[in-house]
C-alpha cells in the first residue's frame, strides 16, 4: 500500500495543505464515506509514513477492528480515498486561479437566465486579468475566452449593433503567434537533440505577422520572434542581440518560468556560436546567466539547480573571474539540493584550481568526489585529461583516454554529448603523438582543431599548441 496513489498523493501535501484535507473530508458535502475519513485521520496521525505504518494488513484493522481482513473492501476505501484527495486538489489549484471561478459563476447565471449578474462576474474576471503583471500565451487565450464570453452573453438579437468581435480576433491572434513561436523553438530544440523533426502549421504567416507593426512593441512576441529566428538562422547575430536587449531592458512582462525559458534558449544559441569558435559568446552567456541570479529566475524551489550552478561557474572561469567564482562558490554551493551538494561544488572548486594552475591541488580535490552523477562524471574526467596532460603524466593520460572512451560507450550518452566528449579525446590522443616542436605538425593539429565540431575545449587545445610553440 506504500506505493499507491492515496499514499503518494498524502505525501505530496505540505503541513498547511494536510491541515485543510482534515476540514475537508469532515465536511459532508465533501465527502460521504466516514471510512475515507478514518483513513485520512489515521494517516495524520503518523509522524512518518513507512512502508510499516500503512501495510494493508495493519491499516484494515485500524479501519475495521472487529473484522476480518478483507483486501477488495481496503481498496474500494482507497478508491475513494482518491476521488476525494483529486476533489481537495482541484479545490486548491482554483484558488490559485480565480479567473476560472468567474467563468463557472458566469456561466451558472447566463443558464439560470440572469445576465446581469453573469455580466458583473464576467466583468470581475477582466478586472482581475487586468490586474496580472504578465502577458503571457495563458493571458491572451484567457481574455479571449473572456472577450467570447461577452459576446456570447450578449445574445443574439443584440448582434446587429457594435459588438467586440475585433477584440475577440485581436486576442486569438496574438495567442496563436505566443503559443506557436514558444512551443516551435521547443521543437528546434528536440530536433537537434533527438533528430526528430516537425511540420509546424502555419508558421511562416506567424513569422510574417510577428515583424508587422502591430507587434514592433509587442515585447513577449518580439521575445520569442528573435529567440525563434536565433536558432534557425543562427549566422545572424542580429536576432540574438535584440533578444538580449530585450532581456536585459528587464521589461518583458513574463512569468518567472518562462523568462528562464527564453534566457536558455538564447544561452543555447550561444553555446552554438562557441561550438563554432566564436569565444567572445562567453561574455554574453555570463551576461544573461548574472541576470538570471539577480531576478532569481535560476532559483527551483529555494535551491539552484546543479546543472546551471556548473554552467554558470564555467563561463565565470572561461572570462578569468576567479575572485568571482570564488564567491560564487561560497555564496551558491549551499543552495545546491543536498544529494548534488558534494559533486558539482567539488568539481567547480577543481577547476577553479585548475584554471589558476594549482594542478595537483585541483587533482587532490577530484579524488574527494564520489561521482554520482553521469554529467559530472563526464566533467570532471574531462578536467583530469587536462591535469594530466599539463602534469605531463602522458602514460596516465594515455590510460585515461582510453578509460574514457569505453565510459562514453558505455554509459547512455546523448549522440551529442558523445560527439563533444569523443572529439577532444580524438584530438589529445593525436597531440600526445604529435612532434610539438615541429611548426608544421603544430600547424595540422591547429587547422584540425579549428576543423573539428562540436569541440567545447577548442580554446584550450588551442592554448596547449601555443604553449610549445
Amino acid at each position: 500500500m506504500y506505493k499507491s496513489k492515496a499514499i503518494e498523493i498524502f505525501q505530496s501535501f505540505n503541513k498547511a495543505e494536510k491541515a485543510g484535507l482534515r476540514r475537508w473530508v469532515n465536511s459532508p458535502i465533501h465527502n460521504e464515506h466516514q471510512d475515507v475519513l478514518k483513513l485520512v485521520e489515521y494517516l495524520l496521525s503518523r509522524r512518518k509514513i513507512t512502508a510499516i505504518a500503512v501495510k494493508r494488513p495493519r491499516v484494515f484493522k485500524q479501519l475495521y477492528p472487529q473484522s476480518k481482513y478483507n483486501q477488495h473492501r481496503l481498496n474500494h476505501v482507497l478508491s475513494f480515498t482518491v476521488e476525494v484527495m483529486e476533489t481537495y486538489i482541484s479545490y486548491l489549484m482554483s484558488k490559485n486561479a480565480p479567473l476560472t471561478d468567474f467563468f463557472s459563476i458566469a456561466n451558472y447565471y447566463k443558464h439560470k437566465a440572469l445576465p446581469h449578474l453573469a455580466q458583473k462576474a464576467l466583468d470581475k474576471a477582466k478586472a482581475a486579468l487586468e490586474s496580472t503583471a504578465y502577458q503571457n500565451e495563458d493571458y491572451y487565450h484567457t481574455s479571449f475566452l473572456l472577450e467570447q464570453a461577452f459576446f456570447d452573453l450578449k445574445g443574439t438579437e443584440l448582434r446587429q449593433q457594435q459588438t467586440n468581435l475585433q477584440a475577440i480576433f485581436s486576442d486569438l491572434t496574438t495567442f496563436t503567434i505566443v503559443a506557436t513561436l514558444r512551443n516551435a523553438c521547443t521543437a528546434i530544440s528536440h530536433r537537434s537533440l533527438y533528430q526528430t523533426d516537425y511540420n509546424i502549421p502555419l508558421l511562416d504567416a506567424i513569422l510574417k505577422e510577428a515583424q508587422s507593426d502591430l507587434y514592433q512593441d509587442h515585447l513577449v512576441v518580439q521575445s520569442y520572434y528573435h529567440s525563434y529566428m536565433a536558432l534557425v538562422d543562427s549566422d545572424n547575430e542580429g536576432h540574438f542581440k535584440t533578444l538580449k536587449k530585450l532581456l536585459l531592458s528587464q521589461q518583458v512582462p513574463l512569468p518567472s518560468e518562462e523568462l528562464k525559458y527564453v534566457c536558455l534558449l538564447s544561452i543555447n544559441y550561444c553555446i552554438k556560436r562557441l561550438n563554432m569558435g566564436a569565444e567572445s559568446y562567453v561574455q554574453e552567456v555570463f551576461d544573461i546567466y548574472c541576470y538570471g541570479l539577480e531576478h532569481t529566475i535560476w532559483m527551483e524551489q529555494g535551491h539552484l539547480s546543479h546543472s546551471t550552478f556548473k554552467n554558470i561557474a564555467t563561463a565565470a572561469l572561461r572570462l578569468k573571474a576567479y575572485d568571482w567564482t570564488e564567491q560564487f562558490i561560497q555564496h551558491y554551493g549551499s543552495k545546491l539540493r543536498t544529494s548534488h551538494q558534494k559533486d558539482y561544488t567539488n568539481y567547480v572548486k577543481a577547476k577553479l584550481l585548475f584554471e589558476q594552475g594549482h594542478f595537483a591541488k585541483a587533482q587532490e580535490v577530484i579524488v574527494e568526489t564520489d561521482l554520482i552523477d553521469l554529467f559530472i562524471s563526464l566533467d570532471i574526467k574531462l578536467l583530469l585529461l587536462k591535469i594530466y596532460w599539463n602534469l605531463h603524466e602522458f602514460d596516465l593520460l594515455e590510460a585515461h583516454l582510453d578509460s574514457f572512451s569505453v565510459y562514453l560507450n558505455r554509459k547512455k550518452v546523448l549522440a551529442y554529448h558523445r560527439q563533444i566528449y569523443g572529439n577532444t579525446i580524438s584530438v589529445t590522443r593525436k597531440m600526445i603523438y604529435a612532434n610539438l616542436d615541429i611548426t608544421i605538425e603544430r600547424e595540422k593539429l591547429q587547422q584540425l582543431i579549428l576543423q573539428t565540431n562540436p569541440l567545447t575545449d577548442r580554446p584550450w587545445l588551442l592554448a596547449q599548441l601555443e604553449l610549445n610553440n
